[in-house]
Order: C-alpha cells, then sequence, then structure tokens
C-alpha cells in the first residue's frame, strides 16, 4: 500500500498545500485556510485507502480502530510538522518564495512589513519598482526601490524572482499586468485604496464579467448555529476539566488579599448592550483611587493608559493577580458567560464605553456578534498591539470568519497562554 504515500503528495499538490514551492509548505495563503486544505486532503487520502480495500476485498486486514485512531493523529502531527518546519526554515531562511513588490506607497509597504512578519504566507519580498523620482535607491521596511516598473522583467530576472505583487489603484494594476507581467508564474494584485480584504471571497463568472462576492458567515443562520453549539460544548468540557484550578485560584485569592475571589466588569455585549464579565480579581480594593493618583503623577502612565487602556506595570495588580493575567488563568470564570450565552469562546474583544471612540464607524459592525474570551488580536501579538490593529484584526475576524479560523484561534491560544506571550 505504499503508493499512496505518493497519493498523498499528489492530493496535497492539487489542494496546492505546495503553492510556490514544495520546500516552503503552505506558501501564499493564510492558516485557516491551509487547515481547511488539509482536513480535505488527510480525509480524502484515507477515503482512498478505505476504498481500495473494499474494492480488493481486503477490509479484515485492516483494524477499523487503526482507521479511527489514524484520522485525527494524522490532522495533529501534520498540522504540527508543517508549522515547526516552517518556524526552522523561517529562521534559516531556506524555501522562501522571492517576490517583487510593484508600487512603493502605503500599501506596498503595508504588504512587505505583512510578509516579513508571517511565518505562514512564506514570501519574501526582495525588491520595490516605483515611478517616483524621490524613491528610487530608498529603502523601505529594508528593502530597497530597485528601478521604476518599466525595468520590472529586467530586475526580476537579475535577482531571479518569478512571483510579482501589485500594490497599485486596481485599473493602474491591470494596465501594469498587460505590459510587464507576461511570463511570470505568479501575479498577486493588492489594490491600494479603502478595498476591504476578506479572507472568503467567492468569483462569478457573469456573462465574461468579473464578479466578486463577500459573504460574513457569522450573520448567516446555519454557520451562527454550528458556533452556538461549539462554544456551549467546548466551554462545558473546559470548565469541568479547569474546575479544580478555578478552585484553588479562588482559595489563593481570599488568602493573598481583601477581597472577593470573583471580579464583575461592566462591558458592551452584543448589540451593545452591557453585561457583566466575570473575571478573578487580580487588582488590590480600592484600584480606582490608585490608577488615579498614578495617572495623575506620572504622565508617561497617563500616555499609556490613553493609547492601551492598560498599564504594563499597574500598581493596582496584586502578586498573585499578577501570575494569573501573566498565564492568562484571571478568564477562566468567563466560561460562566458563555454558558449564559452572554459570551462566545471566541470572538471580538468586549470593551467598555470609554473605548468606543476607538472604533468608530466600526463598532456597529462588531457588536453584531458576542465576544469573545480569545480572539484573532489575543494570538497576532496581544497587549503588544496597539489599538488601531486591535480594531483591524476583530474587525477581520467578523469578515472571514468559518470553523477553521476559530480552530486556529483555538490552537493558537493554547501556545500563548502556555508561553506567557504579551499578557499582562
Amino acid at each position: 500500500m505504499w503508493p499512496f504515500g505518493l497519493l498523498f503528495i499528489l492530493v496535497n499538490e492539487v489542494a496546492k498545500l505546495y503553492h510556490g514551492t514544495m520546500f516552503y509548505p503552505g506558501a501564499a495563503f493564510g492558516p485557516a485556510e491551509e487547515l481547511r486544505r488539509l482536513f480535505y486532503s488527510i480525509t480524502s487520502v484515507l477515503f482512498g485507502v478505505l476504498l481500495f480495500l473494499f474494492v480488493s476485498r481486503n477490509t479484515e486486514s485492516c483494524s477499523r480502530a487503526v482507521f479511527i485512531i489514524s484520522w485525527p493523529l494524522m490532522l495533529i502531527t501534520v498540522i504540527i510538522t508543517r508549522w515547526v518546519l516552517r518556524s526552522i526554515f523561517k529562521r534559516c531562511r531556506y524555501g522562501y518564495v522571492r517576490v517583487i513588490i510593484v508600487g512603493a506607497g502605503k500599501k506596498g509597504e503595508k504588504t512587505a512589513r505583512l510578509l516579513q512578519k508571517s511565518k505562514h504566507l512564506g514570501l519574501e519580498p526582495v525588491a520595490f519598482l516605483d515611478d517616483a523620482p524621490d524613491l528610487q535607491n530608498a529603502l523601505i521596511e529594508k528593502i530597497p526601490v530597485s528601478g521604476n516598473i518599466a525595468q520590472l522583467k529586467s530586475v526580476a530576472k537579475r535577482l531571479k524572482v518569478n512571483y510579482v505583487i501589485l500594490c497599485l489603484p486596481l485599473s493602474v494594476a491591470m494596465q501594469v499586468m498587460k505590459k510587464h507581467c507576461a511570463g511570470f508564474r505568479h501575479v498577486m494584485i493588492v489594490p491600494s485604496g479603502t478595498m476591504f480584504s476578506t479572507l472568503w471571497v467567492y468569483a462569478y463568472d457573469i456573462g465574461g464579467i468579473l464578479g466578486l462576492e463577500l459573504c460574513c458567515s457569522l450573520l448567516l443562520k446555519w454557520p451562527l448555529f454550528l458556533k452556538k453549539a461549539t462554544d456551549c460544548c467546548l466551554a462545558l468540557l473546559i470548565f469541568l476539566t479547569a474546575l479544580p484550578v478555578m478552585l484553588l485560584c479562588a482559595i489563593i485569592i481570599k488568602l493573598t488579599s481583601r477581597g472577593p475571589a470573583i471580579y464583575k466588569a461592566r462591558r458592551l455585549g452584543l448589540h451593545g448592550k452591557p453585561f457583566a464579565v466575570y473575571k478573578f480579581r487580580t487588582m488590590r480594593v480600592g484600584a480606582d483611587k490608585q490608577l488615579e493618583a498614578c495617572l495623575e503623577n506620572n504622565p508617561a502612565a497617563q500616555k499609556e493608559w490613553q493609547e492601551n487602556f492598560k498599564l504594563k506595570k499597574d500598581p493596582r495588580v496584586t502578586w498573585f493577580g499578577a501570575f494569573l493575567r501573566r498565564c492568562s488563568l484571571d478568564e477562566l470564570p468567563q466560561l460562566f458567560n458563555v454558558l449564559k450565552g452572554e459570551m462566545s469562546l471566541i470572538g471580538p474583544r468586549p470593551i467598555v464605553e470609554s473605548e468606543l471612540k476607538q472604533y468608530a464607524d466600526k463598532y456597529e459592525m462588531i457588536a453584531s456578534i458576542k465576544p469573545g474570551i480569545t480572539g484573532l488580536w489575543q494570538v497576532s501579538g496581544r497587549s503588544e498591539l496597539d489599538y488601531g490593529e486591535r480594531v483591524e484584526l476583530d474587525s477581520y475576524y467578523l469578515m472571514n470568519w468559518n470553523i477553521w479560523l476559530d480552530i486556529f484561534i483555538l490552537m493558537k491560544t493554547v501556545k500563548e497562554v502556555l508561553f506567557c506571550k504579551g499578557a499582562y
């Protein structure tokens, strides 16, 4: 049955799990999409093995238990192995797909920064091209501007690049693609302007005209029901598993500081309705007065509070409270909120009324779903992100949700909690 190993590689190739290069798995698409493709790839190969055994009338030679156990084990091991290898390759600068970014404006600069930061996309920008005279030979995100757009083919040949990203207005990008992009294997268009980016875009052919449909899955009945059912089942399972830890934390809080073990924080929930978020108390009694005194006498702390509504060195936090925050254990009581139907396991961050101005016109859209215990911004840098990035990530989650994105966030949450990254 060894040829089925080759079948696995073939199915992965068809699913574009080796897109760009076989030496850097999963180049050019995000982790949620990778999880989806891996699920279908592994499932189809196992189904092919089962079909082969059925046709050859050899089903008795393989245990059914082996098939049942192999499926989840393959999912876990393949995903973890790919992510570990990608981290190693990133450190060694090996297996990347070299790209040229055409357009050195704000969109091109942001695209280069995100590509350099990402472990999943596997695209390495090596040069910018732009027609602006003042940008020639400049360094943007440590990447040189190597000429104008008309020199695309010659620069690509010199740098041995076969992948081009056009960060230009859509009409200009189409003209550049017609004039200069013939012969390139891959051309990606990242339109500049205000077009909303989304992962789940569906292309339609309307009598020869390209139509793009943007679907917000979380506002559809069936995906919403699936998310609610998943929340209830997982929250109950995690609650029962973590109950001894929660009881121990409550006892230590009562023994080490004066006040209740559980703190109720007023937050805005679904459609902006206020509700009480349950947390383990991490601050001393009378913390509000301490905060006022700290901000009044410390301009740097005042600025940090205005930007993030958090302080890295918060004088109100107890020693055990700092430990709970560092390990994110202070948020375990929020499982009660999930079981009550006030929160979701994964969703936008619950905010206070004073933070509404930071969300501006995006809040109405974000408030259309329940806030979550964890979310995309929490696993993308947590408190190390500025407020604008948090709002963008919450908006991105809403427009790009599907079950694979939630699975990715859950896996990343476990990693972030274990390594205590970005929490204070």
